[in-house]
C-alpha cells in the first residue's frame, strides 16, 4: 500500500511566473505618485509600488487583498548591465483564494503574453500530505546530490531541499520537503489555510521547475492535474518510489515538448495531453453553468454522425435546427456582401 498517496490532501499548481507586459504600469505608476506615493486601490486589489533596492528592475508593482500579497509585476530597466524582461509573479496565494480559472482570466485580461517565444520562467507544484515529515522523508531514497536540511528547536527536520538552492547554480529544477503547518504559523496565513489547521500534520512536497525547464512547456498544459502528476513522477519520483508511482506516464522537460502528429490514431488522440486539456478546460466551464457542448455546437463544431446520434434527443434536435437557421442565414449575408462588395465599398457614404 502506498501510504503517501493514500493521505494526499492537495496536489496542484503552486507559484507562477512568466515574461509578459502590462499596458496599464504607466498609468499605475502615475495614479501612485498623485496618490502621495500611498498604497491605493485598482480591480478587487491594493496596489503598492517598490522602486528602489529591486536589482536590475526599474520597480515592482505588488498587488494585494487583505494582509496577503496575491501577485506582482517586474518592470526591467532596459539600460541595466544585465539583459532581464518583464515578468509576472503569481504567489500562491493567489491561486489558494481566487478559483484558478479566474486569475488566468485576469492575466488574459490585463497583460499581454507574447506566445511566439518562450514565455514560462517558473512553475511550482506542490503536494500536501496528512502526515508527520519524518513519516514522509522516510519514502525518500538518501541522496549523493547537493541539498540541505533545515531543523526544529526539537532537532527533527522541519525543511528539506533537494537540489542547489541558488538560481545562478541550478536553472532546472529544486524539491522542498517541510512541515506545512509550521509554514503556515511562523507566515501567519491562518485566514488562508484554516482548513489544514484541522490536521495534526501536514508535510509539503514542493516541485520548483525553474527557467532552463519550465521553457519547454506551455501555461495550457500545466493547467493539466494529469500533466501535474506526470511532471512529479518524472522528478520527484527519481528520490521516492512513492511519486514514481503517482503517474503511469513521465514527462521530461529536458528538451522541447513535440507537437502532437497528425497522424495519431483517434485510441491515441484521447491520451495526449492534448486532450486532457481539452477535457479540463470544458470542466471549467461547467462549473460556470456553460455547457461545453452547446459552445461546441453554437461554433459548428462537430462530426456530422455525432449530430445525427444526438438529434435522437428532442430537446437537442429543436436546438440543432435554430443553429442551422442562424448559420445558413449569416453565411447567406456574408455570400452576398462578398458578391457586391465594390457596389458596398463605393456607395458607402450614402448609409453615413
Amino acid at each position: 500500500m502506498n501510504n503517501i498517496l493514500n493521505n494526499i490532501y492537495h496536489l496542484g499548481l503552486d507559484e507562477l511566473e512568466l515574461y509578459c507586459s502590462f499596458p496599464m504600469k504607466e498609468d499605475i505608476i502615475l495614479e501612485f505618485q498623485r496618490n502621495g506615493y500611498v498604497p491605493f486601490k485598482i480591480w478587487i486589489f491594493e496596489v503598492n509600488v517598490i522602486d528602489r533596492g529591486i536589482k536590475w528592475y526599474r520597480y515592482k508593482l505588488i498587488f494585494s487583498k487583505g494582509k496577503n500579497d496575491m501577485f506582482a509585476f517586474y518592470q526591467w530597466k532596459k539600460n541595466g548591465a544585465v539583459f532581464t524582461k518583464d515578468y509576472l509573479c503569481i504567489y500562491s496565494t493567489w491561486i489558494r483564494v481566487l478559483w484558478l480559472p479566474e486569475v488566468l482570466k485576469i492575466i488574459q485580461e490585463h497583460f499581454i503574453i507574447d506566445y511566439k517565444y518562450p514565455y514560462l520562467s517558473r512553475f511550482d507544484i506542490s503536494v500536501d500530505i496528512l502526515l508527520p515529515i519524518k513519516d514522509v522523508l522516510k519514502k525518500f531514497k538518501i541522496i549523493n546530490q547537493t541539498g540541505a536540511e533545515f531543523y526544529d528547536s526539537n532537532w527533527w527536520i522541519q525543511t528539506k531541499y533537494i537540489g542547489k538552492k541558488k538560481e545562478t547554480e541550478n536553472r532546472n529544477s529544486l524539491i522542498r520537503i517541510y512541515d506545512k503547518i509550521a509554514d503556515i504559523k511562523v507566515k501567519d496565513k491562518y485566514d488562508i489555510f484554516s482548513d489544514y489547521l484541522k490536521y495534526p500534520h501536514v508535510t509539503r512536497v514542493e516541485l520548483e521547475i525553474r527557467q532552463n525547464l519550465a521553457k519547454n512547456i506551455t501555461l495550457e498544459e500545466i493547467l493539466v492535474e494529469d500533466n501535474l502528476k506526470s511532471i512529479l513522477a518524472q522528478y520527484v519520483g527519481k528520490h521516492s518510489v512513492s511519486f514514481e508511482s503517482i503517474s503511469d506516464i513521465k514527462i521530461s522537460l529536458y528538451k522541447k515538448i513535440q507537437k502532437e502528429d497528425i497522424f495519431l490514431t483517434r485510441k491515441e488522440i484521447r491520451k495526449t495531453r492534448k486532450m486532457k486539456m481539452f477535457i479540463w478546460l470544458a470542466k471549467s466551464l461547467q462549473e460556470h453553468h456553460i455547457c461545453p457542448v452547446e459552445e461546441l455546437l453554437r461554433e459548428w463544431i462537430f462530426e456530422h454522425k455525432v449530430a445525427f446520434l444526438v438529434e435522437k434527443v428532442q430537446e437537442v434536435k429543436i436546438f440543432l435546427n435554430e443553429l442551422r437557421r442562424e448559420f445558413f442565414w449569416e453565411r447567406e449575408v456574408l455570400s452576398l456582401l462578398d458578391e457586391h462588395w465594390w457596389w458596398i465599398s463605393k456607395s458607402g457614404k450614402d448609409f453615413k
